[in-house]
């Protein structure tokens, strides 16, 4: 059998943050955001984040996009990112990455991408690798988002989702496309995510 988190789920908590993002579109709402209601005193706040999980006989991924809002400048801590990896056997590779800071200036978008050259792969411990890098030209009120693809060649077990994270997390979603026949286990973890699933068990995309 094959050990995985097939879940479909979304945590929306401020319905103005829009939960169809794209790579660099930022909305009004988000530009404007000051604050999170829920926790004032946050530096930082996860606008968007989203999984998309392919598994097919050649496959298997998850391509992730987050978009992360400098509250305050405790919060510009956050340009120093990490994404953490599994290196045993080439088991993870990160393709497809990419990331930028995103400012406003007189109502002018102005975008940094963060640079290749700027991207350190380095040892974390054991087989586990960082992929460290730091967001440029970040301010309070800055906007910063990655994309990337975590490839996984290991076929027994599949990295879990996180919902909520030490920073407010405003919306967070996971989507699995299944398409070769295996056999699973899902694992949740959570009170309202046990009550969901138990409520959702018989709906088609939870099959």
């Amino acid at each position: 059998s094959l050990l995985f988190i097939p879940i479909l789920f979304i945590s929306s908590l401020h319905a103005q943050i829009n939960p169809k993002t794209k790579w660099g579109d930022v909305s009004q709402a988000e530009i404007d955001y000051k604050q999170v209601p829920f926790e004032k005193e946050a530096a930082a706040v996860i606008l968007y984040e989203s999984g998309e999980m392919l598994i097919t006989y050649t496959e298997w991924g998850n391509k992730i996009h987050k978009r992360i809002k400098i509250l305050s400048e405790k919060g510009k801590e956050e340009a120093n990112f990490k994404i953490v990896y599994f290196t045993y056997h080439n088991r993870e590779n990160i393709i497809d990455f990419k990331a930028q800071t995103i400012n406003f200036v007189n109502g002018k978008k102005e975008i940094s991408p963060v640079k290749m050259k700027d991207v350190y792969d380095v040892p974390y411990y054991g087989y586990y690798y960082t992929r460290t890098f730091a967001f440029p030209n970040v301010q309070v009120g800055s906007i910063i988002e990655l994309e990337y693809t975590l490839l996984n060649d290991n076929h027994s077990y599949l990295e879990n989702w996180e919902f909520q994270h030490q920073l407010p997390t405003l919306y967070s979603s996971l989507s699995i496309d299944v398409q070769v026949p295996i056999d699973y286990i899902p694992i949740c973890t959570g009170k309202k995510m046990q009550e969901f699933i138990k409520q959702n068990k018989n709906k088609k995309e939870y099959k």
